[in-house]
């Protein structure tokens, strides 16, 4: 029952974090669409480039930083649910193959 809801919590976030990111490329290609190359450039590089490399790139690497934190935080809370469980039903976190040891 709590792997069922650990992997529809994973799904839901990478979900929303797929379409968010997918939404936020969107936006940005658009704005780079209404940006002309012709004449905006910073020491010979066009704007756009600039743009692509300080704008998306940090991006991506923001939405998978957030997202790895999110699915950590779900499996924290999914391993706090099955310890309290083990713990409600006698059993202590130990060696062992079994994952515990009745007290």
């Amino acid at each position: 029952m709590y792997a069922r809801a650990l992997i529809r919590s994973q799904f839901a976030t990478a979900l929303v974090f797929a379409i968010g990111f997918v939404l936020a490329t969107v936006l940005f290609v658009v704005g780079l669409t209404l940006i002309p190359d012709e004449g905006y450039a910073v020491l010979g590089v066009p704007v756009s480039w600039l743009l692509l490399a300080f704008g998306v790139y940090p991006l991506l690497l923001t939405v998978s930083a957030l997202a790895v934190r999110a699915a950590n935080r779900n499996e924290a809370r999914f391993r706090s649910l099955v310890a309290g469980e083990g713990a409600a039903e006698g059993y202590t976190a130990g060696g062992g193959d079994e994952g515990g040891e009745k007290s």
